[in-house]
This record gives structure tokens, sequence and C-alpha cells, in this order.
């Protein structure tokens, strides 16, 4: 890709030439000159200066898409010949949510180092939202995702599944009140859970303080419905970001909370908590592997996506 566009691509995302000087390493005068010298050879300029953040012109708006074009036709260009010449995959950026990242993504990176020992990974970490918009911009190459997407603009591969409890301090309840639905971590573990019974209501938690997920949030969203349809509000005792947090919260006794058996599996719960489960289908998560559809996705990439889809 020509220098220039990638100035330009810099600048619109830094908002400022200045910014953007200092992450191409250049002085802020030579790009200044270099942008000038393109948007007279066009006849048109490219940024609104006066504007800050500096934004783009209408014929801005227009080189700057074509510039994400260019970007990924060279991306599957390289990717292409990679494939023919047997080379592989080289890199892989991956875009996940806290949740994945700490507890999904790590186990995966080592089964697919298994493959392709010289691969390069990155992780992007960042909220669900910014992680579409890192796909949509070429930013990462693969993220997964539970939300229904446009077919046309995105491809879709198998990913994984979610089942999700409601954790409850022990100091809660009596166990012995309804032992029959109560599961302790090693059950969860261990698959035992399958065998024991789900509770038909929830009026257990109905006076309990609850823990959610702020309100945005995929947990949050299936919280909410989950009690709607079991007649009642639940009584919110704290509102956090992350799941991980929202767990060991509840370890701590400040309230129930929504957790998923991933999770459940990966942090000792110190024989605090009892879990239960409710037969719904909100109480399943299926997450999906997306890409955009216009990236080329060659042999290596197809074993990628397997693994991603297989490890757990």
């Amino acid at each position: 890709m020509e220098v220039v566009y990638e100035y330009i691509e810099e600048v619109y995302k830094a908002g400022s030439f200045t910014r953007a000087a200092q992450f191409l390493h250049i002085s802020q005068p030579a790009l200044s000159i270099a942008i000038k010298k393109f948007e007279d050879e066009i006849g048109h300029p490219i940024f609104i200066r006066s504007s800050k953040p500096i934004a783009l012109t209408s014929v801005g708006e227009i080189i700057y898409r074509h510039i994400e074009e260019i970007k990924n036709l060279e991306i599957n260009t390289k990717a292409e010949i990679n494939d023919t010449m047997n080379k592989g995959i080289r890199n892989l950026r991956i875009g996940g949510t806290q949740y994945f990242t700490a507890f999904i993504i790590p186990n995966m990176i080592v089964k697919i180092k298994e493959s392709f020992p010289d691969i390069n990974i990155e992780i992007i970490e960042a909220s669900s939202v910014s992680l579409m918009e890192a796909l949509d911009k070429n930013e990462i190459d693969v993220m997964y995702s539970v939300k229904d997407l446009d077919i046309t603009k995105y491809s879709f591969y198998p990913g994984i599944t979610d089942y999700l409890f409601f954790a409850i301090p022990r100091k809660f309840i009596s166990y012995e009140a309804i032992s029959d639905f109560l599961i302790t971590r090693d059950e969860i573990v261990n698959n035992e859970y399958r065998f024991i019974k789900s509770v038909s209501t929830l009026d257990i938690l109905k006076n309990l303080p609850f823990i959610t997920l702020r309100n945005g949030n995929n947990l949050y969203s299936r919280a909410m419905m989950i009690f709607e349809l079991e007649g009642f509000r639940p009584k919110i005792e704290l509102n956090l970001d992350q799941l991980t947090t929202a767990h060991y919260n509840c370890m701590c006794g400040i309230g129930t909370t929504l957790t998923t058996n991933h999770l459940i599996k990966k942090i000792d719960d110190e024989d605090k908590l009892y879990y239960i489960k409710l037969e719904h289908e909100l109480m399943a998560r299926n997450f999906k592997l997306i890409m955009k559809k216009d990236k080329y996705v060659s042999l290596a990439m197809e074993t990628v996506l397997s693994i991603m889809s297989d490890f757990i």
C-alpha cells in the first residue's frame, strides 16, 4: 500500500497530525507536506483541519473507505500466496472480551502453537462492541460472538457453548430445604450436574441480593429476561463490568449471580457457593467464530478455526 495511504489512515485514527507523526516516527511538517501534496494531486482536501479531533471531508471519507479495501486486498493476496506456497499462517489476531482472554483463549493458543509453532498470535482484549468495530476495520482477524449478525457481511464458524448457572453463597440458603437441586463446583467440573434436577422456579432468588453485569452486556440481558419470565425483578446489589468480578463478589457473600460452567471450572470457589440450573434456552450461550465475509480463508486458517472450535 502506498505510504501516503498509511499517512491518511493514521491521521484519521489519531485525530491529529501531531499524534499521527509520533506514531509514524516522522516529523509533523513532513507528514503535512506529504498529505497536502496528495490533496493537490486529486484537487480536493481530505481533512477538515479546523475540527477537533480532525475529521474527514466527504472526499476524504471516500478515500478512507477505499484505503480499507486496499489493505484488505493486500492481506488476502498475501494469505492466498502463502497458501499456494504452503507456508501456512504467519499472523493471527484474535479478539476477545476479558472472559475469553482469561479463561478460553489461553488454552487455545497452546493448541494452535502445536500445529503452527512459528505463528505470531496477538490477543486484543476489549468490549464486544469495540471488538466488532475492530473486526470491521480489519484490526482483528477473528472473534467469538453470541449475537445474530448480518450473514451477508460476516462468515460464521462453530464456536463454543456456555452453560449458565445461578451461583448462590452457601450462607444464604438452607441445604436441607432444597438439597435435591443444589450443585457443587466438583459436580460441574466432573460434568455430574447433568444428573441433578433443575429448579422449576427461581423463587429461591426472589428475596436475595443479586449481582449483575451492566446493561448492554449479554448476561445482563439474559438475566433480566429470565427474571421477567419468572414474574419478578431481582434485588440488584451491584452492577459490575466483568463476569469474573461478579463471580468473586458472589464468593464473598455479597449476592447471587449468573455465571458459566467454564468460569466455575477455572475458579476454585473454596466451598463457598452452591449452584442451581434452570431448564431454559436462555441458560445456554452459543458463541460462533466470526470473520469478515471478504477475508480470504486459507487452508491453514481453516485448521486454526477447527482448533478454536474443538479445543474445549
